[in-house]
């Protein structure tokens, strides 16, 4: 259940703001996290997770559930007129993540919105922020 005055309001129930409100929340403030749209993406405009958010997942505990549903990604490629003209590799980045994790958005919505279900928060949906009054704590 929401506190009816949380200490945080979270905007937007993308990555960033549902890892924002479950650092929030595992860091003992009380936040609300309210999103415009009335469901989650389904189209990604994120297709990989790279070694810091992997850190920063796994510090979070929620580390597990995103190496099972990713895929590394070792390389890139480029083609040109059916011609492989460059190609990078991914791997070897100094962090215990070392590469990058292919998932999608929708993917990792659907992970951190159920950790902060867990955590006793859940997203409101189709709530749009329209004015913002800035008061003094006291």
């Amino acid at each position: 259940m929401a506190k009816a005055n949380p200490d945080v309001l979270v905007v937007g129930a993308g990555p960033t703001g549902l890892t924002m409100a479950c650092e929030l929340v595992r860091h003992g403030l009380s936040c609300r996290v309210i999103d415009e749209l009335a469901a989650p993406v389904v189209w990604s405009k994120a297709a990989v997770v790279y070694a810091r958010p992997m850190e920063i997942f796994d510090d979070m505990g929620v580390v597990g559930p995103f190496l099972q549903h990713s895929k590394p990604v070792h390389g890139a490629s480029v083609y040109s007129e059916g011609k492989r003209i460059a190609h990078v590799t991914l791997e070897g980045i100094d962090s215990p993540y070392p590469g990058v994790y292919g998932i999608s958005q929708r993917e990792t919505e659907a992970l951190l919105t159920a950790h902060l279900a867990g955590l006793g928060v859940a997203v409101e949906r189709k709530k749009r922020l329209e004015t913002l009054t800035r008061r003094q704590r006291g």
